[in-house]
């Protein structure tokens, strides 16, 4: 009976050991995998952590690309209609702002010269580089010939409100525009011009060059005021063909030859009314703009002939160079306004408005249309420097 007891305690004593193993091992493994989930769960959040950071620096970085783009897109759009306040003709300017396949869509405009070919679906669609810039010296064409004075031009300044009004988080951008005159009323014209409208600009992605712009104006309510800033006369239209070049009306016209010497084709009844012209003046000549023998020539007339190490550069021959870019602009098919002096029949030297326009025949551009505008001016200078005559 002793022995029974003796292994029967032996073994309890065994098992309560087994079980406090057991106990213990458990209890390491439950530290072990808490430890572990402890570890994960660190883990995650900093992943989510730095997974929020990149969302949010992306984001940021997003944001400052997004008021950047928008920030020059602003400034393509300002750029444009200094370009086309200022009459600018240089195409290396417009490239760095337009795409090369941009397109210019516009209401009609009756109030000023257009090619016929521009026009779609009752608007005008001007496309591509060299064409916005056709344009663009159409639009400084009508502004100069608002002015009733030889001393001064008009001058006109776009604002836009982009900076106010802006629609559009894409590539297109819209806005509202105004152009003013600054001094219109100084040149001669009864009032001055003001006129409200809305741009709608799309742009390329990667250059973030102007790539369609949609301009939108009340045409008949510029056309209103063209006709009060004048007192009321009716402004000429500008024909864009040979055939309506030489239809009959009231603005003494003269059609001449694309090609130098400009040899003239026709010239109108109101020409030769308005300046006693005849059909034979003209027969066999060429239309020559000239620089007055009478304006005197600059630097000349006292001085030594050159010069020498440091003295000043020869003052620049302003004449000449009116000449010479109212050549360049028929060259590139550009409409064109200059004053000349043009001696006439019934009234002598007379000052003149002279507006240059090509017209097609057979959707190319065979000869230049001229109108004569006088200033009725009767303090215009005889030694005025350019002179439109017929040789």
């Amino acid at each position: 009976g002793v022995l029974e007891g003796e292994g029967g305690e032996g073994a309890g004593k065994a098992s309560v050991d087994s079980q406090k193993l057991r106990n213990r091992e458990h209890a390491r493994n439950t530290r072990l995998r808490k430890k572990a989930y402890i570890e994960t769960l660190r883990h995650q959040l900093q992943s989510l952590s730095d997974a929020k950071d990149k969302e949010d620096k992306t984001e940021l970085v997003s944001h400052v690309r997004s008021l950047e783009g928008r920030k020059l897109k602003k400034a393509r759009l300002q750029t444009f209609l200094l370009y086309r306040a200022r009459g600018e003709l240089d195409r290396r300017k417009w490239a760095v702002l337009l795409a090369e396949d941009f397109v210019l869509k516009l209401p009609l405009t009756p109030y000023r010269y257009f090619p016929a070919g521009d026009v779609e679906q009752h608007a005008r669609y001007v496309r591509g580089i060299d064409a916005t810039i056709r344009d663009t010296a159409s639009f400084t064409v009508l502004i100069d010939s608002l002015s009733r004075t030889y001393r001064e031009r008009v001058r006109v300044q776009f604002y836009s409100e982009a900076d106010y009004i802006v629609i559009g988080t894409g590539p297109t951008l819209m806005c509202r525009w105004t152009m003013r005159s600054e001094n219109a009323v100084a040149c001669g014209c009864q009032t001055e011009l003001e006129l409200c409208g809305m741009l709608q600009a799309e742009f390329e992605p990667r250059e973030v060059k102007l790539k369609r712009l949609n301009v939108m104006f009340d045409v008949m309510g510029l056309m209103q005021q063209l006709r009060r800033m004048g007192g009321g006369a009716l402004f000429q239209t500008a024909p864009s063909t040979l055939q309506m070049a030489e239809d009959p009306t009231e603005e003494p016209r003269i059609v001449f030859a694309l090609q130098v010497p400009f040899r003239i084709r026709s010239i109108n009844e109101a020409w030769m009314m308005h300046y006693g012209v005849t059909v034979e003046d003209c027969q066999n000549r060429c239309v020559v703009l000239e620089r007055n023998p009478l304006c005197p020539v600059p630097g000349a007339g006292g001085g030594r002939e050159g010069r020498g190490a440091g003295e000043a550069e020869a003052p620049v021959d302003s004449a000449w160079q009116f000449i010479q870019f109212a050549y360049e602009c028929i060259a590139k098919q550009l409409s064109h306004s200059l004053i000349v002096l043009y001696e006439t029949k019934t009234q002598g030297p007379i000052g003149a408005r002279l507006r240059l326009f090509p017209v097609y025949t057979g959707g190319y551009v065979t000869h230049y249309m001229g109108g004569l505008t006088s200033l009725h001016d009767p303090s215009f200078p005889n030694d005025y420097p350019t002179v439109l005559a017929f040789r």
